[in-house]
Protein backbone atom coordinates (compact mmCIF):
# COMPACT_ATOMS: atom_id res chain seq x y z
CA UNK A 1 0.00 0.00 0.00
CA UNK A 2 1.26 3.59 -0.94
CA UNK A 3 1.35 4.82 2.98
CA UNK A 4 3.19 2.12 4.00
CA UNK A 5 6.31 2.89 6.47
CA UNK A 6 10.02 1.09 5.87
CA UNK A 7 9.08 -0.86 9.08
CA UNK A 8 6.16 -1.86 8.12
CA UNK A 9 7.69 -3.76 4.73
CA UNK A 10 10.70 -4.97 6.89
CA UNK A 11 7.71 -6.92 9.17
CA UNK A 12 5.76 -8.16 6.05
CA UNK A 13 9.00 -8.83 3.80
CA UNK A 14 8.67 -12.48 4.39
CA UNK A 15 5.16 -12.45 3.08
CA UNK A 16 5.99 -10.59 -0.03
CA UNK A 17 8.94 -12.21 -0.82
CA UNK A 18 7.28 -15.88 -0.83
CA UNK A 19 4.08 -14.17 -2.79
CA UNK A 20 7.58 -13.47 -5.52
CA UNK A 21 8.70 -16.54 -5.39
CA UNK A 22 4.78 -18.44 -5.98
CA UNK A 23 4.44 -15.87 -9.24
CA UNK A 24 7.61 -17.10 -10.24
CA UNK A 25 6.69 -21.11 -9.88
CA UNK A 26 3.89 -19.83 -12.22
CA UNK A 27 3.83 -20.44 -15.82
CA UNK A 28 4.36 -17.00 -17.47
CA UNK A 29 0.77 -17.01 -18.76
CA UNK A 30 -0.50 -17.71 -15.67
CA UNK A 31 1.14 -14.50 -13.79
CA UNK A 32 -1.75 -11.78 -13.50
CA UNK A 33 -0.45 -9.00 -16.20
CA UNK A 34 -0.26 -6.29 -13.29
CA UNK A 35 2.35 -8.23 -11.86
CA UNK A 36 4.34 -9.57 -14.48
CA UNK A 37 7.44 -7.23 -13.56
CA UNK A 38 7.30 -8.28 -9.61
CA UNK A 39 7.82 -11.49 -11.30
CA UNK A 40 10.53 -10.69 -13.37
CA UNK A 41 12.11 -9.29 -11.05
CA UNK A 42 15.80 -10.84 -10.31
CA UNK A 43 16.68 -7.60 -7.74
CA UNK A 44 17.46 -9.20 -4.11
CA UNK A 45 14.81 -7.00 -2.75
CA UNK A 46 11.93 -5.81 -4.59
CA UNK A 47 12.00 -1.88 -5.76
CA UNK A 48 9.51 -0.05 -3.38
CA UNK A 49 6.62 0.20 -6.00
CA UNK A 50 6.85 -3.36 -7.38
CA UNK A 51 6.87 -3.97 -3.40
CA UNK A 52 3.47 -1.84 -3.07
CA UNK A 53 2.12 -3.50 -5.95
CA UNK A 54 2.67 -6.84 -4.63
CA UNK A 55 0.79 -5.79 -1.28
CA UNK A 56 -1.87 -4.46 -2.86
CA UNK A 57 -2.35 -7.77 -4.98
CA UNK A 58 -2.05 -9.56 -1.89
CA UNK A 59 -4.53 -7.66 0.17
CA UNK A 60 -7.14 -7.83 -2.28
CA UNK A 61 -6.52 -11.92 -3.57
CA UNK A 62 -7.19 -14.83 -1.54
CA UNK A 63 -6.12 -17.39 -4.27
CA UNK A 64 -2.54 -15.66 -4.05
CA UNK A 65 -2.13 -15.22 -0.86
CA UNK A 66 -2.97 -19.21 -0.26
CA UNK A 67 0.03 -19.81 -2.97
CA UNK A 68 2.30 -17.18 -0.79
CA UNK A 69 1.56 -19.11 2.55
CA UNK A 70 2.51 -22.56 0.54
CA UNK A 71 6.33 -20.94 0.68
CA UNK A 72 6.18 -19.04 3.62
CA UNK A 73 9.21 -20.21 5.59
CA UNK A 74 7.84 -20.44 9.26
CA UNK A 75 4.96 -21.33 11.79
CA UNK A 76 3.35 -18.90 13.37
CA UNK A 77 3.80 -15.24 12.86
CA UNK A 78 2.82 -11.24 11.92
CA UNK A 79 3.77 -12.58 7.92
CA UNK A 80 1.34 -15.70 8.26
CA UNK A 81 -1.34 -13.44 9.91
CA UNK A 82 -1.26 -11.09 7.19
CA UNK A 83 -1.14 -13.80 4.18
CA UNK A 84 -4.18 -15.70 6.22
CA UNK A 85 -6.28 -12.28 7.03
CA UNK A 86 -6.35 -13.51 10.26
CA UNK A 87 -8.79 -11.14 12.56
CA UNK A 88 -6.47 -8.24 13.87
CA UNK A 89 -3.46 -8.94 11.19
CA UNK A 90 -3.17 -5.01 10.32
CA UNK A 91 -2.96 -4.43 14.40
CA UNK A 92 -0.39 -6.95 14.39
CA UNK A 93 1.81 -5.50 11.85
CA UNK A 94 1.54 -1.89 13.37
CA UNK A 95 2.52 -3.51 16.40
CA UNK A 96 5.64 -5.03 15.06
CA UNK A 97 6.60 -2.16 12.95
CA UNK A 98 6.37 -0.11 16.29
CA UNK A 99 8.60 -2.23 18.44
CA UNK A 100 11.21 -2.23 15.17
CA UNK A 101 10.73 1.35 15.81
CA UNK A 102 11.02 1.62 19.49
CA UNK A 103 14.24 -0.40 19.01
CA UNK A 104 15.73 2.28 16.53
CA UNK A 105 14.77 5.25 18.74
CA UNK A 106 16.22 3.28 21.71
CA UNK A 107 19.68 2.83 20.21
CA UNK A 108 19.68 6.33 18.81
CA UNK A 109 19.31 7.43 22.41
CA UNK A 110 21.85 5.39 23.53
CA UNK A 111 24.46 6.34 20.91
CA UNK A 112 23.17 10.42 22.29
CA UNK A 113 23.37 9.75 25.45
CA UNK A 114 27.28 8.10 25.36
CA UNK A 115 28.18 11.57 22.91
CA UNK A 116 26.42 13.58 25.70
CA UNK A 117 28.36 12.29 28.02
CA UNK A 118 31.72 12.30 25.93
CA UNK A 119 31.07 15.70 25.30
CA UNK A 120 30.05 16.62 28.96
CA UNK A 121 33.47 14.85 29.81
CA UNK A 122 35.57 17.47 27.06
CA UNK A 123 33.48 20.50 28.43
CA UNK A 124 34.99 19.62 31.96
CA UNK A 125 38.64 19.16 30.93
CA UNK A 126 38.86 22.11 29.06
CA UNK A 127 36.88 24.24 31.80
CA UNK A 128 39.83 22.88 34.13
CA UNK A 129 42.38 24.21 31.57
CA UNK A 130 40.68 27.13 31.76
CA UNK A 131 40.84 27.88 35.21
CA UNK A 132 44.51 26.74 34.53
CA UNK A 133 45.03 29.36 32.02
CA UNK A 134 42.96 32.66 32.80
CA UNK A 135 45.66 35.01 32.65
CA UNK A 136 45.96 33.79 28.74
CA UNK A 137 42.31 33.22 28.34
CA UNK A 138 41.68 36.90 27.32
CA UNK A 139 44.25 36.83 24.83
CA UNK A 140 42.64 33.47 23.65
CA UNK A 141 39.26 35.28 23.59
CA UNK A 142 40.31 38.20 21.67
CA UNK A 143 42.53 35.67 19.13
CA UNK A 144 39.20 33.96 18.65
CA UNK A 145 37.04 36.61 17.90
CA UNK A 146 39.23 37.51 15.17
CA UNK A 147 38.95 34.26 13.78
CA UNK A 148 35.47 34.04 13.49
CA UNK A 149 35.34 37.70 11.79
CA UNK A 150 38.22 36.94 9.16
CA UNK A 151 36.00 33.39 8.66
CA UNK A 152 32.82 34.99 8.54
CA UNK A 153 34.43 37.35 5.71
CA UNK A 154 35.81 34.39 3.64
CA UNK A 155 32.52 32.81 4.10
CA UNK A 156 30.86 35.92 2.39
CA UNK A 157 33.55 36.40 -0.23
CA UNK A 158 33.02 32.62 -1.31
CA UNK A 159 28.67 33.43 -0.98
CA UNK A 160 29.32 36.55 -3.38
CA UNK A 161 32.16 34.45 -5.79
CA UNK A 162 28.76 31.72 -6.07
CA UNK A 163 26.21 33.53 -6.45
CA UNK A 164 27.95 35.67 -9.27
CA UNK A 165 29.15 31.87 -10.96
CA UNK A 166 25.34 30.78 -10.73
CA UNK A 167 23.92 33.48 -12.22
CA UNK A 168 26.67 33.38 -15.40
CA UNK A 169 26.06 29.72 -14.98
CA UNK A 170 22.10 30.15 -15.42
CA UNK A 171 22.85 32.98 -18.54
CA UNK A 172 24.54 30.12 -20.26
CA UNK A 173 22.12 27.80 -19.54
CA UNK A 174 19.46 29.87 -21.27
CA UNK A 175 22.08 30.65 -24.33
CA UNK A 176 22.43 26.82 -24.63
CA UNK A 177 18.42 26.18 -24.26
CA UNK A 178 17.67 28.53 -26.85
CA UNK A 179 20.97 26.81 -29.37
CA UNK A 180 19.08 24.04 -29.21
CA UNK A 181 15.98 25.26 -29.94
CA UNK A 182 17.15 26.21 -32.96
CA UNK A 183 19.40 23.20 -33.58
CA UNK A 184 15.93 21.16 -33.50
CA UNK A 185 14.36 23.77 -36.10
CA UNK A 186 17.14 23.24 -38.45
CA UNK A 187 17.15 19.74 -37.72
CA UNK A 188 13.43 19.49 -38.81
CA UNK A 189 13.67 21.84 -41.83
CA UNK A 190 16.98 19.80 -43.46
CA UNK A 191 15.33 16.55 -43.26
CA UNK A 192 12.21 18.28 -45.24
CA UNK A 193 14.55 19.51 -47.42
CA UNK A 194 16.61 16.15 -47.09
CA UNK A 195 12.93 13.88 -48.46
CA UNK A 196 12.20 16.54 -51.27
CA UNK A 197 15.59 16.59 -52.60
CA UNK A 198 16.10 12.75 -52.58
CA UNK A 199 13.41 11.98 -54.40
CA UNK A 200 14.13 14.56 -57.24
CA UNK A 201 17.34 12.71 -57.12
CA UNK A 202 16.28 9.35 -57.05
CA UNK A 203 14.46 10.40 -60.47
CA UNK A 204 17.54 12.00 -62.17
CA UNK A 205 19.56 8.73 -61.31
CA UNK A 206 17.22 6.78 -62.78
CA UNK A 207 18.65 4.16 -65.21
CA UNK A 208 16.69 5.74 -68.37
CA UNK A 209 18.58 9.29 -67.29
CA UNK A 210 22.41 9.90 -68.15
CA UNK A 211 23.80 11.88 -65.40
CA UNK A 212 24.06 15.27 -64.30
CA UNK A 213 27.15 16.47 -65.94
CA UNK A 214 27.24 19.81 -65.67
CA UNK A 215 26.59 19.61 -61.94
CA UNK A 216 29.72 17.12 -61.47
CA UNK A 217 31.86 20.34 -63.21
CA UNK A 218 30.56 22.64 -60.95
CA UNK A 219 31.80 20.22 -58.21
CA UNK A 220 28.37 18.79 -56.86
CA UNK A 221 28.84 15.17 -58.13
CA UNK A 222 26.69 13.29 -59.11
CA UNK A 223 22.52 12.92 -57.65
CA UNK A 224 23.48 9.42 -55.85
CA UNK A 225 26.87 11.80 -53.81
CA UNK A 226 25.16 14.49 -53.08
CA UNK A 227 21.87 12.11 -51.72
CA UNK A 228 24.37 10.45 -49.70
CA UNK A 229 26.48 13.94 -48.63
CA UNK A 230 22.48 15.35 -47.07
CA UNK A 231 22.24 11.67 -45.49
CA UNK A 232 25.50 12.50 -43.78
CA UNK A 233 24.47 16.04 -42.61
CA UNK A 234 21.17 14.51 -41.58
CA UNK A 235 22.74 11.78 -39.12
CA UNK A 236 25.30 14.36 -37.73
CA UNK A 237 22.37 16.98 -37.05
CA UNK A 238 20.50 14.07 -34.93
CA UNK A 239 23.16 13.02 -33.00
CA UNK A 240 23.61 16.57 -31.92
CA UNK A 241 19.93 16.55 -31.09
CA UNK A 242 20.34 13.99 -28.59
CA UNK A 243 20.27 16.06 -25.75
CA UNK A 244 17.45 17.55 -22.87
CA UNK A 245 14.42 18.30 -23.98
CA UNK A 246 14.13 22.26 -24.49
CA UNK A 247 12.55 23.27 -21.22
CA UNK A 248 9.19 25.03 -21.60
CA UNK A 249 7.89 23.36 -24.50
CA UNK A 250 4.16 21.85 -23.51
CA UNK A 251 5.00 18.41 -24.96
CA UNK A 252 5.38 15.54 -22.49
CA UNK A 253 8.64 14.14 -22.56
CA UNK A 254 7.91 10.86 -19.94
CA UNK A 255 6.64 7.75 -21.87
CA UNK A 256 5.38 5.21 -19.55
CA UNK A 257 2.53 2.41 -20.75
CA UNK A 258 -0.90 2.28 -19.77
CA UNK A 259 -1.97 0.62 -16.47
CA UNK A 260 -3.12 -2.41 -18.24
CA UNK A 261 -1.21 -2.68 -20.93
CA UNK A 262 1.17 -5.35 -20.97
CA UNK A 263 5.02 -4.85 -22.43
CA UNK A 264 4.29 -7.93 -24.22
CA UNK A 265 1.45 -6.61 -26.19
CA UNK A 266 1.02 -5.03 -29.60
CA UNK A 267 -1.67 -2.88 -27.67
CA UNK A 268 1.77 -1.27 -26.22
CA UNK A 269 3.39 -0.39 -29.52
CA UNK A 270 0.21 1.39 -30.29
CA UNK A 271 0.27 3.70 -27.18
CA UNK A 272 3.89 4.54 -28.04
CA UNK A 273 2.56 5.44 -31.34
CA UNK A 274 -0.38 6.98 -29.74
CA UNK A 275 1.93 9.34 -27.42
CA UNK A 276 2.12 13.06 -28.88
CA UNK A 277 5.45 13.75 -26.60
CA UNK A 278 9.26 12.92 -27.65
CA UNK A 279 10.76 9.69 -27.06
CA UNK A 280 13.46 7.40 -28.00
CA UNK A 281 13.00 3.95 -29.01
CA UNK A 282 15.97 1.72 -29.24
CA UNK A 283 15.79 -1.52 -30.57
CA UNK A 284 17.78 -4.50 -30.15
CA UNK A 285 18.57 -5.45 -33.93
CA UNK A 286 19.64 -9.06 -33.88
CA UNK A 287 17.20 -9.93 -31.26
CA UNK A 288 14.29 -8.49 -32.69
CA UNK A 289 15.64 -10.30 -36.42
CA UNK A 290 15.40 -13.42 -34.42
CA UNK A 291 12.06 -13.17 -32.92
CA UNK A 292 10.66 -12.50 -36.27
CA UNK A 293 12.88 -15.03 -39.01
CA UNK A 294 14.33 -17.27 -36.55
CA UNK A 295 17.43 -18.85 -38.81
CA UNK A 296 16.91 -16.44 -41.48
CA UNK A 297 19.62 -14.82 -43.74
CA UNK A 298 21.18 -11.99 -42.22
CA UNK A 299 20.59 -9.33 -45.02
CA UNK A 300 17.24 -10.48 -45.47
CA UNK A 301 16.42 -9.97 -41.30
CA UNK A 302 18.13 -6.57 -41.39
CA UNK A 303 15.95 -5.39 -44.04
CA UNK A 304 13.41 -6.40 -41.96
CA UNK A 305 13.96 -4.87 -39.13
CA UNK A 306 15.05 -1.73 -40.55
CA UNK A 307 11.68 -1.50 -42.66
CA UNK A 308 9.62 -1.97 -39.11
CA UNK A 309 11.68 0.67 -37.74
CA UNK A 310 10.58 3.07 -40.90
CA UNK A 311 7.16 2.52 -40.62
CA UNK A 312 7.41 3.08 -36.61
CA UNK A 313 8.72 6.00 -37.20
CA UNK A 314 6.34 7.20 -40.03
CA UNK A 315 3.35 6.27 -38.15
CA UNK A 316 4.60 7.57 -34.76
CA UNK A 317 1.75 10.86 -34.13
CA UNK A 318 4.38 12.15 -31.68
CA UNK A 319 8.42 13.31 -32.17
CA UNK A 320 9.61 9.58 -32.05
CA UNK A 321 13.22 8.94 -33.16
CA UNK A 322 13.88 5.42 -33.82
CA UNK A 323 17.46 3.64 -33.41
CA UNK A 324 18.34 0.16 -34.29
CA UNK A 325 21.56 -0.85 -32.58
CA UNK A 326 23.05 -4.01 -34.46
CA UNK A 327 25.87 -6.39 -33.54
CA UNK A 328 28.92 -5.72 -35.32
CA UNK A 329 32.64 -6.55 -35.14
CA UNK A 330 33.55 -5.45 -38.58
CA UNK A 331 33.58 -1.59 -37.84
CA UNK A 332 30.62 -1.04 -40.23
CA UNK A 333 29.66 3.03 -40.73
CA UNK A 334 26.52 4.16 -39.04
CA UNK A 335 23.83 5.38 -41.12
CA UNK A 336 20.61 7.38 -41.24
CA UNK A 337 17.86 6.62 -43.64
CA UNK A 338 14.33 7.99 -43.58
CA UNK A 339 14.42 9.17 -40.05
CA UNK A 340 15.88 6.16 -38.83
CA UNK A 341 19.49 6.01 -37.35
CA UNK A 342 21.06 2.97 -38.02
CA UNK A 343 24.24 2.49 -35.68
CA UNK A 344 26.86 -1.02 -35.43
CA UNK A 345 28.33 -1.59 -31.83
CA UNK A 346 30.77 -4.25 -30.78
CA UNK A 347 28.08 -4.62 -28.26
CA UNK A 348 24.95 -3.88 -28.71
CA UNK A 349 23.35 -4.29 -25.59
CA UNK A 350 26.10 -1.78 -23.64
CA UNK A 351 25.00 0.88 -26.61
CA UNK A 352 21.51 0.85 -25.29
CA UNK A 353 21.93 0.50 -21.68
CA UNK A 354 24.04 3.50 -22.39
CA UNK A 355 21.30 5.09 -23.76
CA UNK A 356 18.63 4.45 -21.25
CA UNK A 357 21.18 5.47 -18.53
CA UNK A 358 21.86 8.79 -20.92
CA UNK A 359 17.86 9.38 -21.56
CA UNK A 360 15.79 7.78 -18.48
CA UNK A 361 12.35 7.43 -18.63
CA UNK A 362 12.38 9.32 -22.35
CA UNK A 363 13.98 6.15 -24.11
CA UNK A 364 12.07 2.87 -24.72
CA UNK A 365 13.38 -0.56 -25.67
CA UNK A 366 12.47 -2.90 -27.45
CA UNK A 367 14.27 -6.65 -26.43
CA UNK A 368 13.24 -9.84 -25.20
CA UNK A 369 16.60 -9.84 -23.49
CA UNK A 370 15.62 -9.80 -20.02
CA UNK A 371 18.94 -8.83 -18.75
CA UNK A 372 19.19 -5.92 -20.99
CA UNK A 373 15.66 -5.02 -20.52
CA UNK A 374 15.87 -5.22 -16.88
CA UNK A 375 19.11 -2.44 -16.79
CA UNK A 376 16.89 0.04 -18.96
CA UNK A 377 13.99 -0.46 -16.58
CA UNK A 378 16.05 -0.08 -13.24
CA UNK A 379 17.62 3.37 -15.57
CA UNK A 380 14.16 4.53 -15.69
CA UNK A 381 13.53 3.66 -19.51
CA UNK A 382 10.01 1.20 -20.47
CA UNK A 383 10.91 -1.54 -21.92
CA UNK A 384 9.16 -3.68 -24.73
CA UNK A 385 9.35 -7.01 -25.74
CA UNK A 386 10.47 -7.99 -29.60
CA UNK A 387 7.50 -10.03 -29.45
CA UNK A 388 4.88 -6.97 -28.97
CA UNK A 389 6.69 -5.13 -32.36
CA UNK A 390 5.98 -8.67 -34.09
CA UNK A 391 2.01 -8.60 -32.96
CA UNK A 392 2.54 -5.24 -34.40
CA UNK A 393 3.76 -6.10 -37.10
CA UNK A 394 1.12 -8.36 -38.13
Amino acid sequence: MPGATENEFTVLRPALDAARKALQRLDDQDVPAALKKVAASSARTLPRPLAITLWNALEGDEWLRSKALEELEGGEGVPRAFLEHQPGWDLAVARASHEIELARVESERDQAVARLEATEERLRRSRERGRKAAEGSRTEQQALETARKEERDRVRERLNASRTAQRMLQEEVRELTARVSDLASELHRVEGRNADLEARLRTKAAPSSAPDREGVARGRGTPVEVAQMLDTIATSLTRTMHLEPVPGRDEPDEFSLPQGVSPDQAAAVHALLSWRGRAHLYIDGYNLAKTIDGNGSLPDSRRRVEEIARRLRETASGRLSVTVVWDSAAGEDDRYESGVEVRFRPSADEEIADAARSLGRRAVVVTTDRELRERAEEAGATGLWSTALVGWRV
